[in-house]
């Protein structure tokens, strides 16, 4: 008999869709990090920009809880929009978030 675990040292994949009243936002700078006060002072594990679907994709992470955080300005720079939230990666699991980004 064999019994198929999952590694818990196996990378997960997290994937962070930003909205914006219901729409996806493109080029949203989203980042990652270990800790809250790591993520304020801008010690992060990744950064990236969303994509045309809202997306940013983080790739392969270790599993365990990350602090998220997405702003972006619009209009001409006159309205920063911002969202925040903690979650969770699981070894070997592919784990999609919505996180909406409101005016600050």
């Amino acid at each position: 008999m064999s019994c198929n675990q999952t590694d818990p040292n196996e990378k997960g994949r997290l994937v962070v869709n930003v909205t914006y009243n219901g729409e996806n936002v493109a080029n949203a700078i989203t980042a990652i990090a270990t800790s809250k006060k790591n993520l304020n002072a801008g010690i992060h594990v990744s950064e990236v920009h969303t994509d045309l679907e809202g997306n940013a994709d983080f790739g392969p992470l270790l599993p365990g809880t990350y602090y998220c955080d997405s702003y972006k300005y619009i209009d001409n720079n006159t309205v920063y929009l911002y969202g925040s939230t903690v979650l969770t990666v699981e070894p070997g699991h592919r784990k999609t978030v919505s996180l909406t980004i409101v005016e600050k």
